[in-house]
C-alpha cells in the first residue's frame, strides 16, 4: 500500500478485506477447502498416504494461494479511479519445511520476500527445504527478467499424419536462453516458475510466441496447428480463455489452429474449476488434447466429460512397445478407446521405423518423436518444412540422428 495516496489506502484495504472474507467463506464451504480437497483426492486414489506427496499438498496450497491472489488483484473502483492491487504470498508446509511453527513461518516469510523480488504472486518452498538454496533463489529471481527481456525461446517438434506422412502440426517447447547459464530446458525451470506464481505470465508469453510463429507459417503457405502445453496452475486462472481469445485475434490465427495440451493430473488437482476453464477454452473453438495419457489419474468419467478431441499417449508406453507386450497392449487399448470416443490419437516418443509401422497398423492418427525430427528452433524448423525429409520418407534406420535425453518428447 506504500504507493497509494492516503485517501485511497484505507478504502483499498477495506475492499481487499471484504473480498478475503468472502473467499474465506467460499473456501470453508466448498471443495476448495484444503481438508475437503484432500479428502476428494483420497477417494480418487484410495490411498491416504498419497497426500504426503509434495505435488499433492503443495498443489492444494497453491490452488488456495492463487484464489487469494485473484481476489486481491481483481480491479476495484474508488471515487471513479480503477485500482489494481498486487499481493505477495509465501508458502511452506509442515513437516516438509520445518518441524515447528517458528521454522515453518520463517521459511514462509523468506518465500514471501522472494515473491516480492519476483514482482508479486507466490513462491512455494521445495520439499525438505529448511533454507533457500542460493542457486534456486538466483534462478527464481531471474525468471521475471527472462519473461520481460525475451530470454525465452521456442523449439518446435513436428507432428505427422501416419496415413500419408504429411506434417500437420508442431508442438512448441519452451527453453530459457539464460545469459550466464546458457540454454536451460523446461524440467529445470518450470517447477521454479510454478512456485513463484509466474506460470500464467510465462504461459501467455509462450502462447504469443507460438501464435506469432503459426501466423508466419500460414503466410508462407504452411498452414498447420500449433500445440502449447498448459500447466495445472494455468487451469486455475478463470481469465485464461479471455487472454487466449485476445491473442488469437491479435495474431489472426483461427481458433482451430491452436491445440492446448493438458495433463490428467492437472485436471484432477481441482477438477471442477479445471473443467470450467477447459470448457470455456473449447467454446472458443481451440482444440484440447490430453497429454501424457495413462500416467495420471486416468478417470474415464472425466475423460468422457472433457471436451477433448485428442489423446497423446505418453512416450513411456510407446518407446518399448515393439519389445514389451504389456506396453503394446496398453497402446492398442488407448487407441481403441479414443476411436470409440471419437477422438484422435497422437503417439509421443516415436523413435524407430519399427514403432512407427506398428502404430500405423493400429490406426494411430499421428506420430511425434525423434524418428521424424528432434525439437529445433524456428529457423531450422522452417528449413525442414521446406523439405521435410525424415526416415519414414527417405532415410534408412541407420541414419536416424543420435538422441539427447533432455530433448526427447
Amino acid at each position: 500500500m506504500e504507493t497509494l495516496p492516503n485517501q485511497f489506502e484505507r478504502r483499498a484495504v477495506d475492499g481487499s478485506k471484504s473480498r478475503l472474507v468472502e473467499l474465506e467463506a467460499e473456501l470453508s464451504q466448498s471443495h476448495d477447502n484444503l481438508g475437503r480437497l484432500a479428502s476428494q483426492l483420497d477417494r480418487v486414489n484410495q490411498d491416504l498416504e498419497r497426500l504426503t506427496n509434495y505435488d499433492s499438498l503443495t498443489g492444494l496450497a497453491i490452488v488456495v494461494a492463487q484464489k487469494v491472489a485473484n481476489a486481491v488483484e481483481a480491479p476495484m473502483q474508488i471515487d471513479g479511479h480503477r485500482l489494481v492491487l498486487g499481493v505477495s504470498i509465501g508458502i511452506s508446509l509442515y513437516p516438509d519445511n520445518g518441524m515447528d511453527e517458528k521454522g515453518v513461518v520463517s521459511l514462509a516469510l523468506v518465500a514471501m520476500e522472494e515473491a516480492k523480488r519476483s514482482g508479486g504472486g507466490f513462491v512455494a518452498c521445495a520439499p525438505d527445504q529448511s533454507k533457500a538454496p542460493a542457486s534456486q533463489v538466483i534462478l527464481a529471481g531471474d525468471i521475471r527478467d527472462a519473461i520481460d527481456q525475451n530470454e525465452l525461446i521456442l523449439h518446435y517438434q513436428p507432428k505427422v499424419a501416419m496415413k500419408d506422412g504429411r506434417v500437420i502440426g508442431a508442438e512448441a517447447l519452451v527453453r530459457w536462453n539464460h545469459p550466464h547459464q546458457g540454454l536451460i530446458y523446461p524440467d529445470s525451470f518450470i517447477p521454479l516458475v510454478e512456485r513463484t506464481g509466474l506460470i500464467n505470465s510465462l504461459t501467455l508469453t509462450v502462447l504469443d510466441m507460438a501464435l506469432a510463429q503459426a501466423r508466419i507459417w500460414q503466410d508462407s503457405g504452411n498452414p498447420m496447428s500449433i500445440s502449447v502445453n498448459l500447466s495445472s496452475r494455468a487451469l486455475h486462472d478463470a481469465r485464461l480463455p479471455e487472454h487466449i481469445s485476445e491473442r488469437l485475434r491479435f495474431h489472426n490465427v483461427p481458433p482451430e489452429g491452436l491445440i492446448l495440451e493438458i495433463t490428467e493430473t492437472a485436471i484432477m488437482i481441482d477438477a471442477d474449476k479445471a473443467m470450467e476453464v477447459v470448457t470455456s477454452l473449447s467454446e472458443l473453438g481451440v482444440d484440447i488434447a490430453i497429454d501424457d495419457f495413462g500416467t495420471g489419474y486416468s478417470s474415464l468419467a472425466y475423460l468422457r466429460r472433457l471436451p477433448a478431441r485428442e489423446i497423446k499417449i505418453d512416450r513411456s508406453f510407446v518407446l518399448n512397445m515393439h519389445k514389451n507386450v504389456d506396453d503394446k497392449t496398453i497402446v492398442r487399448s488407448v487407441i481403441d478407446l479414443a476411436h470409440n470416443l471419437g477422438m484422435k490419437v497422437v503417439a509421443e516418443g516415436v523413435e524407430s521405423r519399427e514403432i512407427y509401422d506398428l502404430l500405423k497398423s493400429m490406426d494411430c492418427y499421428c506420430a511425434q518423436g525423434y524418428y521424424i525430427s528432434r525439437p529445433v528452433d524456428d529457423e531450422e524448423f522452417s528449413c525442414w518444412l521446406d523439405d521435410p525429409v525424415w526416415e519414414g520418407q527417405a532415410l534408412s534406420a541407420a541414419q536416424t540422428p543420435a538422441m539427447a535425453p533432455a530433448e526427447r518428447t
